[in-house]
Formats: C-alpha cells, sequence, structure tokens
C-alpha cells in the first residue's frame, strides 16, 4: 500500500524539491523520511563509512518541514523517486499537495544509525567563511589526489581522508560537515557565524536553513 504525505502548501513541496535536488548531486542513494507530530524530518548521507574497519564519519544533512499523513512513519526511499514523484504533484485536495512516496524501501548502513533528537548542548560557533574555506581546500584537494579514472574505492578512501580532518580551530568538527553544510545549501552568506551543538558521539552545525549531523564511526 502506498504512502502518502501532505504538505500544507506549494512552497512546502519547493524547499522539499530543492533540497532532495541538492542532496541527489552528493548521493542519490537514499533519503529516510521520518513524520511524527506533523513535521517531516529528512535525512540524507553526505558521507558514509563503509565496512566496520572504516574510521571515517558519517555526515548526515537533515531538513524539518510542515507535512502530516495518517500515521506516523520512518521509511528509507530512493531519491530519485521522491523527485519523480515531485514532478507531478497531487493538487486535487486544493491549496494542500499530495506527496504518494514510492513503494520501493531502500537498505543502507546510515539509515540505521540515528542521531540524538534530545540532548544537545551548545559547545561554540564557527564562522560561515571558515566553513566556506574548509569545503574550498577539500574539493580542491580531492579533485589533485584522486587518479584518473580510479576505482570507487579509492575515490571513497581520498574522500574520507580529506574529509575526516576538523577544521581549523575546532577539532571536534570534521571538515566533512563544512562540505555537506555547502553542497546542501546551508552556509549562510556574509560574516554570520553558525552554532555548534553537541550530544555524546555527535556533533552539529544548526545553521538557519538546515542541519549537518556527524559521527565519527567506532571500531
Amino acid at each position: 500500500m502506498s504512502t502518502t504525505i501532505t504538505f500544507p502548501d506549494p512552497a512546502s513541496v519547493s524547499d522539499l524539491r530543492t533540497f532532495l535536488t541538492r542532496a541527489a548531486r552528493v548521493d542519490d542513494t537514499a533519503v529516510r523520511l521520518v513524520l511524527a507530530g506533523g513535521v517531516l524530518a529528512l535525512y540524507t548521507a553526505a558521507l558514509s563509512p563503509r565496512g566496520l574497519m572504516d574510521r571515517g564519519f558519517t555526515v548526515l544533512g537533515l531538513r524539518t518541514m510542515r507535512a502530516a499523513s495518517e500515521t506516523d512513519l520512518d521509511i528509507v526511499v530512493p531519491v530519485r523517486g521522491v523527485l519523480d514523484r515531485l514532478a507531478t504533484p497531487d493538487t486535487s485536495s486544493g491549496e494542500s499537495l499530495d506527496l504518494v512516496l514510492p513503494d520501493q524501501r531502500v537498505g543502507t548502513v546510515w539509515a540505521g544509525i540515528s542521531p540524538p533528537r534530545s540532548g544537545w548542548l551548545p559547545v561554540g560557533e564557527v564562522p560561515a567563511a571558515a566553513l566556506a574555506d574548509a569545503t574550498r581546500s577539500g574539493v580542491a584537494e580531492v579533485a589533485d589526489s584522486v587518479p584518473t579514472a580510479a576505482g570507487d574505492h579509492i575515490v571513497h578512501s581520498v574522500r574520507q581522508g580529506v574529509w575526516a580532518r576538523p577544521i581549523a580551530g575546532r577539532d571536534d568538527l570534521p571538515a566533512g560537515a563544512a562540505f555537506a553544510a555547502d553542497a546542501y545549501g546551508f552556509i549562510p552568506d556574509g560574516a554570520e557565524s553558525v552554532p555548534i551543538f553537541a550530544s555524546g558521539s555527535w556533533v552539529r552545525l544548526s545553521p538557519r536553513r538546515g542541519h549537518v549531523l556527524a559521527r565519527r564511526s567506532a571500531l
């Protein structure tokens, strides 16, 4: 049986489409949708380890918005499948819009790692300019370090090596968090600073447009 999510207005659907379009450029494998109490949380992966001995970070993007369905849900579906449905949303209900989710379910390691929903404590701020600088230098290093026609394993190893390094002045914040914030369009313009929160093994960037959550894999 298909699952339907109802959004209150076209702006919410446009917001969803923009976020998933950006996410698909990073990794179009899957999106985790968690709906509870009228709030839809969308998780996508910018970086994720492979295997038990991979010491890299899991870096997730999180966007929340108002939405509704007959029951709460927590499912993982293909990003492209949702984008295809968003191309022709159902407006028969009037001002609200109904999105019928793909029937296909996706299994991913990162989707089984649930960041905490509470217990976050403020641990400082980072200038938006520092996030932008870390992204630019990291992208350039990855491009220079990946050999021509490199296999997927080599590309993954290089990317994890670059993005696992801490941002200057923040040993608890991997450069991959800056990469994700940029990729998802979360980095604010100008001289604004972005608050940082921590909960257990997780660290979170929380600019106004969304959240980036990072956790180092345990061996």
